[in-house]
């Protein structure tokens, strides 16, 4: 897997998800834009966005950052190590995350996240 994703603006997609800039975030998604949150909740563009009105990050950091690039078509996947909360509940945990960017007439955009919880923060995965 290449280690570049300089095709895609994915550093400007993690500064706007962690402050959270939701006109930057609204720029970069596509309308049609599928996010998959960690306990499988499927959220369109829309539930994306509205959803930083009870979240708030502590800290948001990106390790680990791969990517495959297609014709037009980015695959990016990464490691997210965060502190915050939501609607009075902690969303601390390590995730992987993914992403599928796609190339448009307004430049690349975001058309689906998924969020996956690390299998050592579940208690199905964790084995020690």
């Amino acid at each position: 897997m290449q280690q570049s994703t300089t095709l895609v603006p994915f550093d400007e997609w993690v500064m706007a998800e962690q402050k959270p800039d939701l006109a930057k975030l609204n720029q970069l998604m596509l309308n049609d834009f599928i996010g998959v949150g960690p306990r499988g909740f499927v959220l369109s563009k829309k539930q994306w966005l509205e959803r930083f009105a009870d979240l708030v990050y502590d800290s948001f950091d990106i390790s680990e950052q791969q990517s495959i690039t297609l014709q037009s078509a980015v695959i990016i996947v990464a490691k997210l190590k965060q502190t915050g909360s939501c609607q009075g509940h902690r969303t601390d945990g390590n995730f992987t995350i993914g992403q599928t960017w796609v190339e448009t007439g307004d430049g690349w955009k975001i058309a689906f996240l998924q969020y996956t919880t690390d299998s050592t923060d579940s208690p199905v995965g964790n084995k020690s």
